[in-house]
């Protein structure tokens, strides 16, 4: 019973004192008002507490010392309670913390009559508070009259000769069907988007919508499947998500649910697929910012609730009308989905009839007068809601669940509206777009989440998705959320699929079209398809629908170069429509408009110069361990799920594989960041000498080194301990190698997250036109704000080659201290723990004094930080004590401007080392990395083996030189 428990704090009017009042969620307001007469004895003894009147409200509670009387004059959005409400239907959501809630209104005061010649300013003050006050419309009257309202509204619209009755009969009788695209082939359907306007020479066919009980064959599960397994597995959800990149499959997958089970198809986007009644509902709110956008951020939410729950009455009426007329063989839920998803695409003259019966209800409701409350309006909806449940359980069984869904396609577009005027239902100070309530509204469509599903689909998942996905039917206790999330769309993996594909159109055609199908796209068009648009889903379908509406048997390869230019080239505009260098481009501008909400996504612009860099380099993919939703949201990435040993089973990585995605990367990064592009042209002509592939790990390592530690915290995993760390003498090296001294560590270093010093902002490739010693670099970026001069010093050095040292150096920042980090790049085929020792030495102070006599003012507290990064693994250790007080230490007092105060000989200097390789490698860098480094590694094994039998007499390459598109 405790989880049903509701805490209300409750105010009487005119007071500035809360008290709270804990009652079962299933009692009603009446039992609310005996309760609250309880709470305030003796205070209210002489009041009966049928009595009093309750209101709703929503206030955010200020401190104590801050407090004053609150009178329910002054506050604009209230709703009054009809004591027959359940306060389950008042409050769906757990209502928020340190929130008024209630307003309790005392029953006005019996006076006297008063004779009219007595009449003083005291008695017009009584009649003009008490008198003259209309009492308000009972809730149960409100609704009652809109009922009223809406069954003559149904009447007329639907049960009256009208245009919309007769082509909803003609439609459910079967007499229209989507139009025949027309083209060279016969039976492939024709549709458009609300966008365009309807063109009858038009022949472009709409293959999603072909077969649709038939889903699409990949080499994993469809995610329509999965889908509809995990809704018919845990009845007690009431929400799953589809989330994945632009073009993945996405609608098509919920075409496929709809095909196969009862449900209503939204689409938040302005210009697209399906009804647009949603958009509808969003310009409503714009035209009317007193109701929907004010102040009042929790009111709002309600009322966009409530305009919500007109939208599922008006679906919900549509589909009684179609059931009524007791069409079983004709009307099925995949004719069903037909009409939602093109409403348009049957009759010019009823062009949309969702959004026609949507409009006619939000008009009635507007005009109520009083307005009708949410619960109110929450009891006609489910009311009409379980009418609807009864006529579709007696009219047919081929649904597959016997939950409604409820689809919301395109939702990611209504996260970018209005997020100044709504708020999270759990907490009222948590900003939310207009998407949250709409969200809130769908559910309200039944008091129990076994009888609906809401399937949200885009490219984003909003928060609000997020808490209820967590919250809902217990899904954290009772396993991984990557169930109810449907982010695995496979797309195209084999070049049989596609030709599998093609055959499958000939299944509604005549023997001579399947034939003239095959010519159109013949075999070697089916391997040009594949090898340049793999992947996602989209890219190939329309251009399989532009060469079918071309009809010329010479066209595929026109076709096919004309999607893929228009994927990846660099518009001369911005932004072009299905383009995937204005999707980064709008990316970007949306993170630096909203910084804050983005703080802790990847950096999308290094992420596109690492894709180049290791496409250019080896031709592989590049992947990222987790969801990366920026990349999703940017057309960029796809999402996949991979086998785990861990306990959830799965896990989910961020994959960037498809050949148009890296010449898009290719091109966006030419034209928008000169100084990298030109940087990478230079180091790609060196990859070409076998000479240089040594090289490759160190000049590829500072794109790891940003992901590794800019804007992270370290992890003590980091300082292992390499195996036989000790002093060893050689004749080899000149200075002996220094005993794996004990250290201790500032805690700090772990408290934190670190900055590389110099990178924010950096335009990569920019050089110092100087010769800088690292001293120099060093005092740069301690000192002078990461410039000399009238120039900026780039975050990363580079020594020389000679004396030996450190590979590469750069600056953390951890709070108000910087730390010098020295690191030694190892890529071998095998590495043994002479190789580690003699690593190791280059970045010890033994050396660094070489480059660094002065090294001690550069480390706080005597600590400088030094880097292994290697391939494959090392022999190591974890260091034992962290749990203990015997690797802490206190700090020296360090300067505030990050000069050192240490001075050389003030205290003996600690290494404090860390080491990255393949054994750890894939928690601090992309997974990608990994595999870049088995190629070099593999390359450079070829060329060592080649070199040594002195048979090298030609120059292997790595891979083909990267296209541009112009």
């Amino acid at each position: 019973m405790t989880d049903n428990l509701l805490t209300l704090f409750c105010l009487v009017d005119g007071d500035s004192m809360p008290f709270s009042v804990d009652i079962d969620a299933s009692k009603t307001v009446d039992h609310l008002k005996d309760a609250i007469k309880t709470k305030k004895a003796p205070e209210f003894d002489d009041i009966a507490a049928d009595k009093l009147v309750l209101w709703r409200v929503s206030i955010p509670l200020v401190p104590k010392k801050d407090r004053k009387d609150i009178s329910l004059d002054d506050i604009p959005s209230k709703e009054e309670l009809d004591e027959t409400d359940d306060l389950s239907d008042v409050f769906p959501d757990k209502p928020p913390k340190k929130t008024i809630h209630i307003i309790v209104q005392r029953p006005p005061p019996v006076h006297a009559p008063v004779p009219t010649r007595a009449s003083t300013p005291l008695s017009d003050h009584l009649s003009d508070e008490y008198v003259r006050k209309a009492p308000p419309v009972s809730p149960r009257l409100a609704r009652e009259a809109f009922n009223t309202v809406l069954e003559r509204l149904e009447k007329n619209t639907f049960h009256a000769n009208t245009p919309i009755s007769r082509f909803l009969r003609s439609f459910v009788e079967g007499d229209l069907a989507i139009p025949d695209a027309n083209c060279c082939v016969k039976g492939l359907p024709r549709t458009w988007l609300r966008s365009r306007t309807f063109a009858q020479e038009s022949t472009q066919p709409a293959l999603y919508l072909l077969h649709p009980r038939r889903p699409h064959q990949t080499t994993t599960t469809p995610p329509s499947v999965t889908a509809l397994h995990t809704i018919k597995k845990f009845q007690n959800n009431d929400m799953i998500t589809f989330f994945g990149v632009s073009g993945c499959g996405k609608t098509r997958a919920v075409v496929e649910m709809l095909a196969q089970n009862w449900g209503f198809y939204l689409n938040g986007s302005q210009a697209d697929r399906g009804s647009k009644d949603v958009t509808t509902l969003f310009e409503s709110a714009q035209e009317m910012p007193a109701r929907y956008l004010s102040s009042d951020k929790v009111q709002n939410g309600l009322n966009i609730q409530a305009i919500t729950g007109c939208l599922l009455i008006s679906r919900l009426m549509v589909l009684q009308h179609c059931l009524s007329l007791g069409r079983h063989d004709t009307f099925t839920c995949d004719r069903w989905m037909l009409l939602q998803v093109c409403p348009g695409a049957f009759d010019v003259a009823v062009p949309d009839v969702f959004d026609i019966a949507f409009r006619a209800i939000l008009r009635a409701y507007h005009d109520q007068t009083p307005a009708l409350p949410l619960p109110s309006l929450k009891i006609l909806l489910r009311d009409r809601f379980r009418q609807v449940q009864s006529q579709i359980s007696s009219f047919t069984s081929d649904s597959l669940t016997s939950k409604l869904l409820v689809v919301l396609d395109e939702a990611q577009t209504l996260s970018d509206h209005g997020k100044d005027y709504f708020v999270s239902s759990a907490d009222s100070r948590d900003l939310r777009s207009i998407l949250s309530p709409i969200i809130h509204g769908l559910r309200n469509i039944s008091e129990s989440g076994r009888d609906y599903c809401v399937v949200t689909c885009g490219t984003g998942i909003g928060a609000d998705e997020l808490e209820i996905l967590v919250g809902s039917g217990g899904i954290a206790a009772t396993l991984d959320q990557i169930d109810h999330r449907i982010v695995d769309f496979p797309g195209w993996e084999t070049e049989e699929q596609v030709a599998m594909y093609i055959n499958n159109l000939g299944d509604a055609m005549s023997e001579d079209d399947r034939a003239r199908l095959h010519t159109l796209i013949p075999e070697a068009a089916v391997q040009e398809l594949f090898f340049r648009l793999r992947g996602r889903f989209r890219p190939i379908i329309t251009t399989i629908e532009d060469i079918i509406a071309k009809g010329s048997t010479s066209y595929w390869r026109e076709a096919i170069e004309g999607r893929v230019q228009a994927l990846v080239c660099y518009p001369a505009r911005f932004p072009m429509r299905g383009n995937l260098c204005s999707d980064i481009k709008r990316m970007l501008d949306k993170v630096a408009k909203d910084p804050t909400k983005y703080a802790d996504a990847v950096e999308l612009k290094h992420v596109l110069k690492q894709t180049v860099v290791h496409r250019a380099s080896l031709g592989l993919p590049w992947s990222l361990r987790g969801e990366e939703p920026i990349l999703v949201e940017s057309a960029f990435g796809r999402l996949r799920i991979a086998a785990d040993k861990s306990a959830a089973g799965k896990t989910i990585s961020t994959i960037i594989d498809e050949p148009f995605v890296f010449q898009a990367a290719y091109n966006f990064i030419k034209n928008e960041d000169e100084g990298f592009y030109k940087h990478f042209r230079e180091q790609y002509r060196d990859l070409q000498d076998p000479q240089s592939e040594g090289k490759i790990f160190e000049r590829h390592a500072p794109l790891d080194l940003i992901y590794a530690f800019h804007k992270k915290q370290l992890k003590q995993e980091l300082f292992s301990i390499p195996k036989a760390a000790v002093h060893r003498s050689t004749t080899k090296l000149k200075t002996p190698i220094p005993q794996f001294e004990p250290v201790t560590f500032p805690r700090r270093l772990f408290e934190h997250p670190a900055t590389i010093v110099g990178w924010e902002g950096y335009e990569w490739g920019a050089r110092y036109k100087e010769t800088l010693t690292m001293s120099d670099f060093l005092d740069a970026h301690y000192k002078h704000g990461s410039r000399r001069g009238d120039s900026t010093v780039p975050p990363f050095y580079y020594p020389e080659s000679s004396p030996s040292g450190p590979d590469i150096v750069f600056v953390l920042q951890i709070d108000d201290q910087l730390y010098p980090v020295f690191v030694q790049n190892k890529l071998l085929n095998d590495i043994f723990p002479g190789d580690v020792e003699e690593a190791r030495l280059t970045v010890h102070e033994t050396r660094l004094k070489t480059y660094l006599p002065n090294l001690a003012t550069y480390c706080p507290g005597g600590k400088y930080l030094s880097l292994i990064y290697a391939y494959p693994a090392i022999a190591k250790a974890p260091r034992e004590g962290w749990n203990s007080g015997d690797l802490w230490d206190s700090e020296s007092e360090i300067g505030t401007d990050h000069n050192q105060v240490l001075k050389a000989g003030d205290m003996p200097l600690m290494q404090l080392l860390m080491i990255i390789d393949g054994s750890n490698m894939r928690d601090f860098v992309p997974g990608g990395v990994v595999d870049l480094l088995d190629s070099v590694k593999g390359v450079k094994r070829v060329h060592d083996q080649l070199d040594s039998s002195g048979r090298a007499d030609k120059k292997p390459m790595l891979t083909t030189q990267p296209k541009s598109c112009s």
